[in-house]
């Protein structure tokens, strides 16, 4: 590393001077302190690049198509407009880094993730809107995932106060009661339609619903009429799983079966959730091609 460079102190204010670096490349620079620094239309194709200090630096239009960068500190950094295809990182530091109409392999991101999962968490929500600028809709989906792995991960530290950190920030019993609850609505979101990023899971959950409802209902019938055979009970249990799904469609139909006013109530709210469910993840869909 470059000698460290001390701020400058004027009339009570601590700041760097900014250094511009403009039309240039930075292959084979002797220089590895950008800290604080303007890069623009900078190049780097191709290099590689060990133990370079970017930290709060701004890289406007800059080419790194595929530089190695090894070592690197990004901290804070701002990224707009470069190009960062098959690049790679090893041991690189990016956290609280802003990432703009880039083209980069997250995955090489993600390898070089902190082991603080509220730091790692705003590093995969700033690669998934960097996503969703350069329309990569299956990057957009498991950057999701692993943003909301990570919020689940500090909510579970969060909550055994793991570290002096969370137990300071989290020690009282409401903060430990709304951590709670946004875990639990986590936890249902995952298992429910993964987020709102895997429809299979939704039209799994859908059916299964429609099973269980139907199998409370048979149960209820049973304890009423203590004479129902197996035989007879699972014919009802067909007639209701099959009135139930249909009646969930909104299929408007003369086959349905008789039912219990509460049980088509209870269809009637299902289905207003569930259509909500898909409809969001429509929406989610399109938006982002």
């Amino acid at each position: 590393m470059d000698k460290i460079r001390k701020p400058q102190i004027e009339d009570g204010i601590a700041y760097f001077e900014i250094k511009k670096f403009v039309d240039c490349s930075i292959s084979h620079s002797e220089r590895r302190d950008f800290r604080h620094a303007l890069l623009s239309r900078v190049s780097g194709k191709g290099a590689t690049l060990s133990n370079f200090d970017f930290r709060y630096a701004e890289l406007t239009d800059c080419y790194f198509h595929g530089a190695k960068f090894d070592k690197c500190d990004f901290t804070g950094v701002k990224i707009r407009r470069c190009n960062f295809r098959t690049a790679t990182f090893e041991d690189c530091t990016f956290d609280y880094i802003t990432i703009e109409e880039t083209p980069v392999d997250y995955k090489q991101v993600v390898k070089n993730l902190p082991d603080r999962p509220n730091v790692a968490q705003e590093i995969l929500h700033a690669l998934r809107r960097n996503a969703v600028t350069q329309g990569e809709q299956k990057a957009v989906r498991e950057l999701t995932l692993l943003e909301v792995d990570q919020e689940r991960e500090h909510l579970r530290r969060a909550l055994k106060g793991r570290g002096e950190y969370y137990r300071k920030k989290y020690g009282t019993l409401s903060q430990k009661l709304k951590l709670r609850a946004r875990a639990i609505g986590l936890w249902l979101s995952h298992y429910v339609w993964g987020h709102g990023e895997k429809i299979s899971r939704l039209l799994t959950t859908c059916l299964i619903s429609v099973l269980l409802l139907s199998l409370i209902s048979v149960t209820a019938d049973a304890f009423s009429n203590p004479g129902l055979s197996v035989l007879d009970a699972g014919s009802v249990l067909m007639s209701y799983v099959t009135g139930n799904f249909i009646d969930l469609l909104g299929v408007d139909s003369d086959i349905l079966p008789a039912r219990p006013v509460s049980v088509t109530a209870t269809v009637a709210v299902m289905r207003i959730i569930f259509g909500g469910m898909f409809a969001a993840y429509i929406f989610r869909a399109i938006s982002r091609r």
